[in-house]
């Protein structure tokens, strides 16, 4: 019976068929991944003061510190720091690029420093 099914197993037909499958199978677990994340809900504040960077947040030439509770809370953070970016490109340029330091220090190098 196995010798019946190797020309089978040979055939182009087959090695399309087992190709398409396979990229349903990726496509099927992307898919899976994406709704995973999609489930994720971010919470984000506000902004009240674009000039100033909130108290979590360190940025200097070369570093970003940031504080944060869980993967959730991060991402809140980064999204409302991107916000921040957007509304005053300038200024966050010059704060991440070393001409003006807009951030508190963190807690720990404050009291290291």
């Amino acid at each position: 019976m196995l010798r019946q099914l190797e020309p089978i197993a040979a055939s182009t037909e087959f090695a399309l068929e087992h190709q398409r499958r396979q990229r349903l199978v990726e496509s099927l677990e992307n898919l899976r991944r994406l709704r995973t994340s999609a489930r994720v809900t971010i919470a984000v504040d506000p902004t009240h003061n674009r000039a100033q960077l909130p108290d979590y947040v360190y940025l200097e030439r070369g570093t970003l510190w940031m504080e944060f509770e869980g993967v959730q809370d991060l991402l809140a953070k980064l999204y409302q720091l991107s916000q921040m970016a957007a509304a005053d490109f300038e200024a966050f340029r010059a704060a991440a690029e070393g001409t003006k330091d807009c951030s508190p220090r963190p807690a720990a190098q404050a009291r290291a420093g």
